[in-house]
Order: structure tokens, then C-alpha cells, then sequence
């Protein structure tokens, strides 16, 4: 059996430690190892068996991954399968882990004032099981009272982000743009803009076709006798590609948005819930 360790761009990782145990023998078989400069570990006359190897492998300060059993907690048809190995063949298995990153929240209002005690989670987008077993589930957490929160020790995926805090405060916006692409090794910011709850609230985000942030775009809103044209990325706190109206008659309104080098996007909006969000993308 042969297992090897790698970061997330392929590169061998050396000293990560690795964990395997045969589940199907009484005593189960426990074997730890340290993958040499290659990120390698190899177990020769390892015995047979169906998926009978659970692989963990991780390392100080780095993430972890591993194979799972079939029907435990990554379901019954996971990615990454315990092992099986069959006499006379060669097993190999792949494992990807990467040093841990970290969040730095911070909540304020419009004028970025410091807001404490703003509500929101976090959902991983990376899978170990299908259809749609999240390795990182939806986590709740509270910034503290001068509006700030650290959340270390997260693994390298793609995290989409919630507003948690609708009932007394209205999402203005965030910065960057909700969902949170976080790199391995990475100490990133993210700020969420909030302001006090008026019903029948929206929040437009306008993006390209490459799902990048459009600054300075106009944004119009017209219907039951209001006409008012705001820009992206326009306040005092930053959020870009965003731009937020709350306290609006409900009813059906015409949202229109243009911007040099784009097409002009046109769209019948129904207003009647107390928040929404609304995403447009421009083409070019």
C-alpha cells in the first residue's frame, strides 16, 4: 500500500503524519507513519481486504484529510473511499492537505462604526460524499462587542457566507463580495456593513461575467412613484459592486443598471419580502 501526501498545488508535503488502521481485523491493525521527502508512505504485505483501510493524514498547523468508510458520515458513496488492497496489486492512495488559514470579521454600519453582536455562519463548498456532503457544515458565530471576530485554524475551501442578523439590522453589504475564496497559508479581512431594519429592504450585487465586482455602475429603482439612481460601491464603507435601499413601499418595481463597456440589464423586480438580495450580472 502506498500512500502519498500532497499540498493543494500538487507539492509533496514531508513529515505529515499518517494514520492507518485495518477496521476489519479484531484487534484492528494501527499503523502511524511520516511521509518521507516525497510525501510518501509505502506498507508492504499490508493484508487484503474491501475498503478495509481508514487513511488519516495531517500535520501541525496543516489541514486534514482522510478516506471514509462506506455509509459513516461522508454517506454511502464518499469521494474518497477507505482503501482496499488485493494480493499482488499495488494500492495507492492521495491525500491533500494545506496550512490552515484565518478569518478576521469585522461588523459595522454604514459609516463603518464599529457594530457589535452581528449574527452570521459560515458553509464550506467542499465535498467528501455524494450528492452534496459538505466536509465543513454551516457554523454560527457572533462578532464580539467591539464589532470584531477571529476564526482561525479554517481549512483552504470556498466558504458561503449568511446573514444571521435580519431581525434588528438590515445586510448593506460586505466586503469582498459574500462568498469568501480562501487561500491556504491566507489571513484575510471581510467586513459586513449593516444598518438598522426597515422592511421591504434590497440589496443589489452587480458582477461581471467573470463574477468579479463591478464598481460604479448605476443602479436605478423605479415604481410606486419612486425613481432613485444609486452607484456601486458609492458609501462610506466599502462593498464593492454593491449598492442597498430598505424602507420601500412594497410593490413591483423596475430595477435598471448600466455601465460603461456593458450591456444594460433591465428587470421587474416583486418587493414585498422584508430583505432580499438580488444578483445581476453585466455582459460585456
Amino acid at each position: 500500500m502506498f500512500v502519498r501526501v500532497i499540498d493543494n498545488s500538487g507539492q509533496p508535503i514531508q513529515g505529515a503524519e499518517v494514520i492507518i488502521e485495518n477496521i476489519q481485523t479484531n484487534p484492528n491493525i494501527l499503523i502511524g507513519e511520516t511521509t518521507d521527502n516525497d510525501g510518501w508512505i509505502k506498507i508492504v504485505d499490508a493484508p487484503p481486504g474491501v475498503n478495509t483501510y481508514n487513511i488519516i493524514a495531517t500535520k501541525l498547523g496543516y489541514s486534514t484529510d482522510q478516506t471514509y468508510p462506506l455509509g459513516g458520515i461522508a454517506g454511502d458513496n464518499p469521494l474518497l473511499p477507505d482503501a482496499t488492497v488485493v494480493i499482488q496489486q499495488v494500492t495507492q492512495t492521495s491525500l491533500i492537505i494545506d496550512k490552515l488559514s484565518s478569518l478576521l470579521i469585522s461588523s459595522t454600519d454604514a459609516l463603518c462604526a464599529p457594530l457589535p453582536s452581528i449574527n452570521f455562519s459560515l458553509t464550506g463548498i467542499k465535498t467528501i460524499g455524494t450528492p452534496s456532503i459538505l466536509k465543513y457544515n454551516t457554523q454560527n458565530f457572533t462578532t464580539n462587542v467591539s464589532g470584531n471576530l477571529t476564526i482561525s485554524d479554517l481549512e483552504f475551501d470556498t466558504y458561503q457566507f449568511s446573514y444571521g442578523s435580519l431581525a434588528t439590522y438590515d445586510l448593506v453589504g460586505t466586503n469582498p463580495i459574500l462568498d469568501i475564496a480562501l487561500a491556504p497559508n491566507e489571513n484575510k479581512n471581510f467586513s459586513i456593513v449593516s444598518t438598522t431594519h426597515l422592511d421591504n429592504a434590497i440589496l443589489v450585487s452587480v458582477k461581471d461575467d467573470m463574477g468579479l465586482p463591478v464598481d460604479g455602475a448605476s443602479v436605478r429603482l423605479e415604481g410606486n412613484s419612486f425613481d432613485e439612481t444609486k452607484t456601486t460601491n458609492s458609501g462610506t464603507c466599502p462593498t464593492p459592486g454593491q449598492t442597498f435601499w430598505n424602507g420601500l413601499v412594497s410593490g413591483t418595481y423596475t430595477l435598471t443598471v448600466t455601465q460603461i463597456g456593458y450591456q444594460t440589464f433591465s428587470e421587474s423586480i416583486d418587493i414585498t419580502t422584508s430583505w432580499q438580495k438580488k444578483d445581476v450580472i453585466l455582459t460585456p
